[in-house]
């Protein structure tokens, strides 16, 4: 089993964090006492890494917080020439952290554009986005936000409802020589205004929200700002238009989906087989084979038959969508379509069949079977009530110098260390195993195997992999270790 991204992710995010502001301090001439605390940081941030087998990104940081504890603890300023050789070592750091984060997700800043003139800045809207590493940039009118989108597109643009159509408008017309800007996450702010958020909707709003100064603002624009699955859509376009099949390449490439393109309706079928599309865009009038007989062909494939089918079309007739729809079409857009429409109508329609097809074969747990709790829990007394073939084997497992650390760690440093000790534990882990955090430094394991025997393996092996490398904890090795117990059904 592939170890789990989540502890590494949280790792790339803290460091990028604390590195930035070892820059900081060596701009302002090391000021005493927030230099020592930021050396302290320094060498937390070298035990995480170490405990997540980052071995990289731990020896560049120690460099740096070696380098930083000679100014700190001798009170002195570096000379021209240290600042230099420190700042190659913080680039050298920055370096190996960036190498563990996926391809493509790096960018050299995170910036979220505000635009409310009627609604002014919200409290508390800045900070929260400041601890999750993203930059609140607010303005007061379109013209100034014009010319921010032209240089630099944010992660996210917040809008107040009534500016909403007028910006969705600028972002597709950006997009024509910046495909990157119908993948921005447009979100409505409509100030508790029922009539204001329907005005939001119309003119293009993927989200509206009533304020932005609520507990779960920021988690919804994360949410938004996020790739909708670790797999990208794929969307396959029909039409005989080269240039229309070129454009929406472009487009939709931009925003993160995979795109096949034909100019041949009957070679659909084959292509469905084949590419595997989460929607299929066609064009309603094609020579040979027109869409609405393409759509019904479709819908008499059992791998097609809840396949998202957009139209796109220059016919602007009621009765030409009508029939689209009539026909098994989901959608109907009319040419010449804006950008942010053409992504967000197959967004929408990819998301709500994945959705429904996770529900429909969902197994608890993430890629690595982390659980919350509480469904973990509830996973064992469904397990526990139903009859099956594999067997079954509830393990508890129990970090035996729990009591310490927790007196010892802050909880953010006891929380990190506890991620190392699972990504161990998980990389011994089948498929269908699950486990979830019971207690500080505790952990429960619900695990199937076809005989019984395979338990006492699997226990030593999650033991000694605990025990037999040392962890990192507040700059010193620390062996630990763990008591297992082990219950069969």
């Amino acid at each position: 089993m592939q170890p789990s991204l989540i502890p590494i992710a949280a790792f790339v995010e803290k460091a990028r964090a604390v590195l930035v502001e070892t820059q900081r301090l060596m701009a302002a001439d090391w000021p005493n006492e927030p230099t020592q605390t930021h050396q302290d940081d320094l060498a937390s941030l070298a035990d995480y890494a170490g405990n997540l087998g980052l071995t990289g990104a731990h020896a560049a940081i120690l460099d740096v917080y070696a380098y930083v504890g000679v100014f700190a603890e001798g009170g002195r300023l570096p000379s021209a020439a240290q600042r230099e050789e420190l700042a190659a070592l913080i680039q050298l750091a920055q370096d190996r952290v960036l190498e563990q984060t996926p391809a493509g997700r790096v960018a050299s800043e995170s910036v979220v554009y505000l635009l409310s003139p009627g609604l002014g800045e919200p409290a508390g809207l800045e900070a929260a986005l400041r601890q999750q590493k993203l930059l609140l940039v607010a303005f007061t009118d379109t013209s100034t936000l014009t010319d921010a989108l032209r240089s630099h597109l944010p992660e996210a643009l917040l809008v107040e409802a009534r500016l909403v159509a007028a910006v969705a408008e600028l972002l597709d017309e950006l997009a024509l020589s910046q495909p990157d800007a119908a993948r921005v996450p447009l979100i409505g702010v409509d100030g508790g205004d029922s009539a204001a958020r329907l005005q939001a909707k119309l003119g293009g709003a993927d989200l509206v929200l009533a304020q932005l100064d609520g507990p779960s603002v920021v988690a919804r624009i994360q949410e938004l700002m996020a790739p909708a699955s670790a797999e990208p859509f794929r969307v396959l376009v029909v039409d005989d238009d080269v240039d229309l099949c070129a454009f929406c390449e472009v487009i939709l490439g931009r925003a993160g989906m995979q795109v096949q393109t034909t100019s041949r309706p009957e070679a659909v079928l084959e292509l469905v087989r084949s590419f595997r599309p989460d929607a299929v865009l066609t064009d309603l009038y094609m020579p040979g084979l027109d869409g609405l007989s393409l759509t019904s062909q479709l819908r008499q494939q059992v791998d097609a038959m809840v396949l998202p089918i957009v139209f796109l079309s220059a016919e602007h007739s009621e009765q030409a969508r009508f029939q689209a729809i009539q026909a098994g079409g989901d959608d109907f857009l009319t040419k010449p379509v804006r950008p942010r429409l053409l992504v967000s109508a197959l967004r929408s329609r990819i998301k709500r069949v994945r959705a429904l097809s996770k529900q429909l074969s969902r197994r608890p747990g993430d890629a690595q079977g982390h659980m919350r709790r509480g469904a973990f829990l509830e996973e064992v007394r469904e397990v526990a009530q139903r009859a099956g073939v594999q067997e079954v084997a509830l393990m508890v497992i129990l970090v035996d110098q729990a009591r310490p650390l927790q007196e010892r760690l802050k909880l953010s440093v006891a929380h990190e260390l506890e991620q190392a000790i699972a990504l161990r534990l998980s990389r011994h882990f089948s498929p269908g195993d699950r486990y979830c955090l019971i207690q500080e430094f505790g952990f429960a394991v619900l695990a199937e195997r076809s005989q019984r025997e395979e338990f006492l393996p699997l226990a030593e092996a999650l033991r000694a992999s605990v025990h037999q490398l040392a962890f990192k904890v507040e700059g010193e090795d620390q062996t630990l270790t763990v008591s297992l117990g082990l219950s069969l059904a």
